[in-house]
């Protein structure tokens, strides 16, 4: 039976950069399963502040992402390290690896939900104004955003599983390209929704810049997909952007290195707002 890398003509120890991979992956296993400890334990500690902050969301949508780059991590050492190249486990590392993106980005909404009801300090309640309604539901901004990165975590995971065709059909290509604009356009809107916080409400302007530190890293990762996406998959020919097959030091840098700090950022800020709660609440119960 034909497999869809009959066309790179080497076997797996002979890949470019070999090594190179195989550390990158065992980096990026041993840290995200750092954070995933790191998460839940947390999570458990804080538990019953949880729900009362309003951060349930984060707690799902966070762990989920560490636990899909650690997927992501196994499968693709799994691959380096198997008698044949496996078209399965590639293309589960491949999924793995790309939705997460939007995973990451959807962690910052339950930060941005709660920044935009108001200062908490204040006896105010602040609901988003929808931007239009249909059959009657209220459609506002964060809710628009959240179907866009939900059919761009859609385009991605449709794409990968059309990657054992061969050669790469022009639509998986296209699902990765729309996929990948997507997300970038998410990340945009979310990094001017900070924008908008952080200047109207001065209880959270602090937290706002620090969490916006996080934007210049998610445009980079954003940048990866989009180079990826627009080289396409040849596996005869792989771009330097290509995982595993092309050069490593990009998927490091512009994919590992950012998802990873990132992860370390929204980690903290889940924190002082643990923390911001709790202060909160010891006070109105004096």
């Amino acid at each position: 039976m034909s497999s869809i890398f009959d066309a790179t003509g080497f076997s797996l120890r002979e890949l470019p950069y070999f090594h190179q991979w195989e550390a990158v992956f065992y980096v990026q296993l041993i840290w995200f399963a750092l954070l995933v400890v790191g998460s839940l334990l947390l999570i458990l500690i804080n538990f019953s502040h949880l729900f009362l902050a309003g951060l349930k969301g984060f707690a799902i949508y966070f762990s989920l992402f560490c636990a899909l780059k650690t997927a992501g991590g196994i499968c693709s050492v799994i691959f380096l390290h198997g008698s044949t190249m496996s078209e399965g486990v590639f293309i589960a590392s491949y999924i793995f690896n790309s939705v997460s993106l939007g995973v990451l980005t959807k962690s910052m909404f339950p930060f941005l939900e709660k920044m935009m009801k108001g200062d908490p300090t204040l006896d105010e309640k602040v609901e988003q104004r929808p931007l239009l309604h249909f059959n009657g539901s209220p459609i506002t901004p964060l809710r628009i955003l959240t179907l866009l990165l939900t059919v761009a975590i859609i385009t991605s995971i449709v794409g990968a599983t059309g990657i054992s065709s061969t050669p790469v059909s022009s639509t998986t290509t296209t699902m990765f390209k729309v996929s990948a604009v997507l997300f970038t356009v998410g990340v945009l809107a979310m990094a001017a929704c900070l924008v908008y916080v952080g200047y109207k409400y001065s209880y959270y302007s602090k937290i706002c810049w620090i969490l916006f530190i996080s934007v210049p890293l998610l445009i980079v990762r954003c940048s990866y997909s989009l180079a990826s996406a627009f080289h396409g998959i040849n596996f005869s020919s792989p771009s330097q952007f290509m995982i595993i097959f092309g050069d490593y030091k990009y998927y490091a840098f512009m994919s590992l290195l950012t998802e990873g700090i990132i992860g370390v950022i929204y980690l903290g800020t889940f924190f002082w707002f643990i923390t911001s709660h709790k202060s909160l609440s010891r006070g109105s119960s004096l």
